[in-house]
């Protein structure tokens, strides 16, 4: 399979040679601590990023050739035998047969099994119903947002 990044071309930046970057978003984002603090009672969850940038050049899909086309990207017969593998897996996983263990994971088989369907329907109709709910409680409060 032809590689979708070229390892070979990669650019590590230190942020303060950016120059387009105000010095207030350098000052800010200088050190290694989280960008903006809260109060610690409030999350104990945080975001941080780091100092310096790593990019990685990523080729066009025009730029590929037929041939990497093929190898790169899943025709119809690929995508149907990987629907059909997920299916019977899933049958498998439902008769007690594949169980989960150190070395075999059934994330993502969940919704093929007939009890996971339909919790995920449920869960899908729950989503609508909320959405609708509050479509309607704003239609109703005279609430216009338009996001």
């Amino acid at each position: 399979m032809a590689p979708l990044v070229n390892e070979d071309v990669a650019f590590v930046v230190d942020i303060d040679d950016i120059d387009f970057l105000s010095s207030e978003f350098k000052a800010e984002t200088s050190g290694s601590g989280p960008l903006h603090t809260k109060d610690a009672k409030a999350s104990r969850r945080s975001v941080s990023f780091h100092e310096t940038v790593v990019i990685h050049e990523v080729m066009n899909r025009e730029g590929y050739t037929y041939h990497e086309v093929v190898a790169c990207w899943y025709d119809r017969s690929d995508l149907r035998q990987m629907k059909d593998n997920a299916r019977s897996e899933a049958r498998l996983v439902q008769s007690g047969i594949l169980v989960e263990g150190d070395d075999i994971s059934i994330r993502g088989l969940e919704s093929k099994t007939s009890e996971g369907a339909r919790r995920k329907r449920q869960y899908r109709m729950n989503a609508y119903a909320a959405v609708f709910f509050e479509i309607e409680t704003q239609n109703e409060l005279g609430i216009v947002d338009e996001d």
